[in-house]
This record gives structure tokens, sequence and C-alpha cells, in this order.
């Protein structure tokens, strides 16, 4: 892969780290009232360092058992992977969603429909997060 799309992959992750915590510690100094605080500004940067850990874990899991359920879909073991899986994955979405979650918003916005976008848009998203040169050590869990 070429240095200018490992920076830019590298600048974006980056980006979205600072971007989440630190506008947190922006918002939170510059508007006091919106009660942010320093509990609100440790909650974002942990946010993302938690659903980064929850999504890798999540994309192993089912890359381990979604084969097993398939062939044998009265494997209890492998149904139950897959359930830890799914809720992991569920959290995921419910702290926050990164890159490709907003591109398909951004471009829910010129009328296309949100669920087609994302499935569209999403093995892009998760090569171009790949592509990452800190992603080696996700990479290689997944």
């Amino acid at each position: 892969m070429h240095l200018s799309k490992r920076a830019t992959a590298e600048f974006l992750g980056t980006f979205w780290l600072v971007f989440g915590g630190c506008g947190s510690a922006v918002l939170a100094a510059a508007f006091p009232q919106l009660g942010i605080g320093f509990y609100g500004v440790a909650l974002a940067f942990g946010l993302t360092v938690l659903t980064m850990a929850y999504a890798v874990e999540a994309a192993r899991r089912l890359a381990a058992h979604l084969p097993r359920v398939v062939a044998d879909g009265s494997d209890r073991d492998a149904r139950g992977e897959c359930l830890v899986a799914s809720w992991l994955a569920g959290m995921v979405l419910g702290a926050g969603t990164g890159l490709q979650h907003k591109l398909a918003h951004v471009l829910g916005g010129l009328g296309l429909p949100h669920a087609e976008t994302h499935a569209i848009i999403l093995p892009h998203v998760a090569r171009f997060n790949l592509a990452v040169p800190s992603a080696a050590d996700a990479r290689a869990r997944l």
C-alpha cells in the first residue's frame, strides 16, 4: 500500500480519536453549562478505545463460530459464541459508531436509503480502516 494511503488512514483514525476526546474537552471548557465536565471528556476518550476492542472481539468470534452454526444449526456452543459476538457488536453501535456509520448518515442526507448505504460502504470502510499501520494487531486478531 502506498505511503499516502497509510498516512491518510492514520490521519483519519487519529482525527476521530482527537475529535471525539478533544472536541468534548473543548466543549466542556467553552460551554460549562452543557455539563460535560471531566467525566464526559474521559468517557469520550475511553469509548473510542473500548468500542475498538469490542468490535475486534465481535468480528473474531463471528469469524470463528458462524461457519460452525451454518454447518450445524444445533451446535449450541457455536450459537452461544455468535450470541456473545452480536452483543459485543451491539455495544459498539450503542456507544457510537465510526466512519462507516457517519458516512451512511451523510449519504442518507442525499436521499440514499440508510440500510442499503451501510451494506454498500461497509467493505470499503473496513478495508480503509485495516490499512492503518497501527491496525496490524487488529488484522492479526481477526
